[in-house]
């Protein structure tokens, strides 16, 4: 049993050992602290950014009030103007990006159309040259060669297809645009010529509404970076507990296997058993009761007295060893006129 326990605590070192040598566990160990580290830091970065952006807004708010209730009325008068040129600078962008995409609708449909133009061709020249050799090619050959060709004619024609609806989507997004672009742009022109001394009057506020919204959108656009990054860094530190678990599972497979081996194993060179011993190990099984009448005897101590007390009777039966027969039949009797009960066993017979 100790040299067991030995065993199996020789094997647990072992396994142990494997645990903490592995390289792997130790090189997601690094990986999780060093994640933990970048978490932690973009996380404080963003809530200091959150708070800068709270901080600024504040700050803007209330000194933009202050710079309305100095100028009056103008403010509220030339908003709209402000705002219809602001609305213009977007849509001005976005006509531009409109015909960016445009352009390159317009490029890869020339393409297109140049690679179909191209292939077929090719498809006509290999076919007329096919048919000058037509001994040389044998049936099986040439319908695949048409089957080949002829997917590839089916490849440039779709592509060309995708091309063409694209070119139409973004030159009909371009017109729209345009169209805006031109209808704010009038709106512009008539509100300039319609509100000139408001908007004269009113251009400090707006110069210093408009810086506060340069440095608010950048805040914005940082805190969004932060986001993006600690959303990344949280899904690699679930996937490196994820491989963590994996290897463990994995030594932890490997040390079953070595505990089952070590369960099976033989006894190693030098290791004796004595004879006695494996003869003691054998008969250590339950023995079989296989006890006849005949061999029953009943050893009767010279000098001495049994007595035999039965619960169901208020004798007792004392024997002597001067007279064996007649002890012997009378604990026959006994025995014989003892009840047995409702489970199928004797009623206990005292002994004294």
């Amino acid at each position: 049993m100790n040299d067991l326990k030995k065993a199996m605590n020789g094997d647990d070192e072992s396994d142990d050992d494997l645990e903490t040598l592995d390289p792997r566990v130790k090189q997601q160990l690094e990986t999780l602290n060093q994640l933990t580290e970048r978490i932690n830091l973009l996380e404080k970065r963003f809530e200091e950014s959150n708070a800068m952006f709270r901080c600024v807004l504040n700050e803007s708010s209330d000194k933009l009030k202050i710079i309305a209730r100095h100028l009056g009325k103008c403010v509220k008068e030339a908003r709209p103007f402000y705002e219809t040129k602001r609305k213009t600078k977007e849509l001005q962008l976005k006509c531009q990006r409109a015909a960016i995409n445009y352009e390159k609708a317009c490029q890869l449909y020339e393409q297109s159309k140049e690679t179909i133009n191209l292939t077929e061709e090719r498809f006509a020249a290999h076919k007329q040259r096919a048919e000058f050799k037509k001994n040389d090619f044998e049936p099986n050959e040439r319908r695949d060669f048409d089957n080949t060709w002829q997917e590839m004619l089916n490849q440039a024609t779709a592509k060309l297809t995708s091309a063409e609806i694209m070119k139409r989507e973004s030159e009909l997004k371009h017109e729209r645009c345009m169209h805006l672009f031109r209808e704010s742009e009038e709106r512009l022109n008539l509100l300039e010529k319609q509100l000139k001394t408001s908007i004269k009057k009113s251009r400090p506020y707006f110069e210093e509404q408009n810086k506060f919204h340069l440095r608010l959108s950048a805040i914005k656009a940082e805190i969004e970076t932060l986001s993006k990054e600690i959303t990344e860094s949280k899904n690699a530190y679930s996937m490196t507990l994820k491989n963590l678990e994996k290897i463990s599972e994995e030594i932890h497979e490997k040390r079953n296997r070595s505990f089952l081996k070590s369960l099976k194993r033989e006894p190693g060179v030098g290791a004796e058993m004595n004879d006695c011993n494996i003869s003691e190990t054998n008969d250590c099984s339950v023995p079989e009761l296989n006890v006849s009448s005949s061999r029953c005897q009943m050893q009767l101590i010279p000098k001495s007295k049994v007595v035999f007390e039965s619960p169901s009777f208020n004798s007792s039966l004392t024997c002597s060893s001067d007279d064996d027969s007649l002890c012997f039949n009378n604990l026959s009797s006994t025995l014989e006129s003892s009840k047995i009960s409702d489970e199928g066993a004797f009623e206990e017979i005292n002994l004294d």
